[in-house]
């Protein structure tokens, strides 16, 4: 199971959003975007090389609470 977690925090006085990272219950990492780069209603999935082929079985998407 490959878990991403994206909130938007303050770190140190600073607006940051932490995007996170867990596969199979373990935290595997955890970035902070200082730059905001990604703004609401965006979808990302990791893939490095541009040859590389990404297959994605599903994806659940829920609404939050405020």
């Amino acid at each position: 199971e490959y878990e991403i977690g994206v909130r938007d925090d303050v770190w140190r006085g600073r607006k940051v959003t932490r995007i996170k990272i867990t596969v199979d219950g373990d935290e595997l990492y955890e970035y902070l975007d200082f730059a905001l780069t990604f703004k609401e209603g965006h979808f990302a999935f990791q893939q490095h090389d541009p040859k590389s082929k990404v297959c994605i079985r599903r994806v659940e998407v829920m609404p939050l609470d405020e």
